[in-house]
């Protein structure tokens, strides 16, 4: 089930003064820099599973799934074979299966679903509460309300509209980056450092070395997001 990005962050985690500042970098590399920012908060957010500058993004599926004729329904984001298997084992995060595969979820700004006349509908927003304090959130349904039907061999047929990523503060005017953990901080800049003085997947020097996993990259392992039934 796809995640796409609805409206990308307006900053990235890490400035390009800091950047440029900790690599001591050559002024014409600014350019330079401006990429290898983006790149490792990109590569922090695959690892983690974790989605760190506030965006909007669309989780979209096939539709409704009740799992119980006694528990709320929920979007189940993995296959229903998945859900058997977890079921058996008891392997639930927060008690229940995930949905959205990100964290932190802020909110929910719509869900909706395409009719089986084809016609884009909105669920209200007293049918469905979301959790946000699992990782990844859990939107769950009120048992009381019946689902719709929607339209059949459509794999988006049902769309979740969500705000993802760490709040802002609070203050005026308010600071993206406020939230963000320092270990991604830290993160952040030594990887770019390094990208920035080892421009090659090989480290030479008398001989070649290929560039692998070190202590560094052990500060995003706080972070990551399961985003399979344990």
């Amino acid at each position: 089930m796809p995640i796409r990005v609805v409206v990308p962050p307006a900053v990235e985690p890490v400035t390009n003064a800091q950047a440029m500042l900790w690599c001591r970098a050559a002024a014409e590399d600014s350019a330079l820099v401006d990429i290898l920012i983006k790149a490792a908060r990109e590569r922090a957010e695959n690892t983690t599973q974790r989605v760190f500058v506030q965006r909007t993004m669309e989780w979209s599926g096939p539709g409704f799934y009740p799992l119980a004729s006694n528990t709320p329904f929920v979007i189940d984001a993995f296959d229903w074979s998945d859900y058997a298997l977890a079921k058996l084992s008891g392997g639930f995060q927060c008690g229940s299966p995930r949905l959205l595969l990100v964290a932190p979820v802020q909110s929910v700004e719509s869900v909706t679903y395409v009719d089986g006349a084809g016609e884009t509908q909105t669920l209200p927003t007293s049918a469905y509460a979301l959790d946000a304090t699992c990782e990844p959130a859990l939107l769950t349904y009120t048992p009381a309300v019946a689902l719709p039907t929607v339209i059949a061999n459509r794999s988006d047929a049902v769309r979740v509209r969500f705000v993802a990523g760490y709040p802002p503060s609070d203050a005026e005017p308010p600071d993206p980056l406020a939230n963000l953990p320092a270990a991604l901080l830290v993160w952040m800049q030594v990887q770019i450092s390094t990208w920035y003085t080892q421009r090659e997947s090989l480290e030479t020097g008398g001989r070649l070395v290929e560039a692998s996993r070190n202590f560094v990259d052990a500060l995003l392992d706080g972070l990551i997001v399961s985003t399979r039934f344990v």
